[in-house]
């Protein structure tokens, strides 16, 4: 018998590896069946939510002036930038400060190579308009489907950075869903 065969022969040390390992997956390691129904049910459970509430919170924002900028944030404008941007998301005031010194050094580094900065709140957007001068700025948008896909077509990253976990599943599963829609060159 060849090595090939005899390690797969009855008795062998890597075929009872081999068992076991499969009997691990399937009974611990691996997504159970229940998980692999979940998960997809909570998804659309979200994504109904998310619909239903979205003309509540229009309305709420609207109301008050404080926040009704972020009625923008339902149908985000996204600036005139040529071709495909390195689009950098910077969620609130902190996350700003952190983009702004990787904007500064892109645009040293690569200064034929566009730049996007989308923020989520008030106050960061407040803070990007007084601080950036390296990128335009535009609003990120609420975690709904088809607003998300829209500004995604429209904006079309060579290459996604956010600063921080705050950038929604619905835009990460969009994103890296066909890997070629996101390239480094």
């Amino acid at each position: 018998t060849s090595r090939r065969e005899a390690r797969n022969l009855p008795g062998s040390p890597n075929l009872e590896a081999a068992q076991a390992a499969e009997h691990t997956k399937q009974t611990e390691g691996g997504p159970t069946r229940a998980a692999r129904v979940i998960s997809p049910m909570l998804y659309f459970l979200y994504t109904f939510l998310m619909a239903l509430a979205a003309p509540v919170g229009a309305v709420c924002l609207a109301l008050r002036p404080r926040y009704r900028s972020l009625l923008g944030r339902f149908m985000v404008v996204v600036p005139a930038i040529g071709e495909r941007p390195v689009w950098i998301h910077a969620c609130s005031m902190g996350e700003v400060n952190t983009a702004r010194p990787i904007l500064d050094a892109f645009r040293l580094r690569w200064p034929d190579i566009p730049l996007l900065l989308t923020v989520s709140t008030v106050t960061g957007r407040v803070l990007a308009e007084e601080r950036i001068t390296s990128a335009p700025i535009t609003w990120f948008p609420f975690d709904i489907s088809f607003l998300v896909r829209r500004f995604l077509s429209r904006v079309n990253p060579r290459l996604p950075i956010p600063p921080s976990r705050n950038v929604s599943a619905r835009t990460n599963e969009s994103l890296f869903a066909d890997c070629t829609s996101v390239s480094f060159t």
